[in-house]
């Protein structure tokens, strides 16, 4: 069976921070919300994560348009560096030979612990 993680923590305990909506334009024409505490500031860029692209805040999206020519053309190498994956910053860390030995270490645990019960 499953383990489900228990929060200790009662509502009555806290108080949620307030929170506005931010809405970012995707050059490639995805538009998406971003959550974010009041007393923060919202970036004028944040990634698309369908994409990989850097999106602009939809309140100066029409400002980049004015700079870049279009939209479509404003690519992350343009503003910034690339998105990169999770699989990347593993790789930096260590060799696909070390991945592979974790790999088959956790496999044989797992066929293990489910021989054991």
């Amino acid at each position: 069976m499953p383990r489900i993680p228990t929060s200790y923590q009662r509502p009555e305990d806290y108080e949620p921070v307030e929170r506005f909506v931010e809405r970012y334009v995707c050059p490639r024409g995805d538009e998406f919300a971003v959550v974010f505490a009041v007393d923060s500031v919202a970036p004028e860029l944040w990634d698309c994560r369908r994409h990989g692209v850097v999106a602009v805040r939809a309140d100066l999206s029409a400002g980049v348009m004015a700079v870049y020519g279009t939209c479509s053309g404003v690519e992350r190498a343009q503003l910034g560096s690339p998105s990169r994956t999770h699989l990347e910053y593993v790789l930096e860390r260590r060799s696909p030979g070390e991945l592979q030995t974790l790999l088959d270490e956790r496999l044989s645990e797992l066929v293990a612990a489910r021989e054991r019960s």
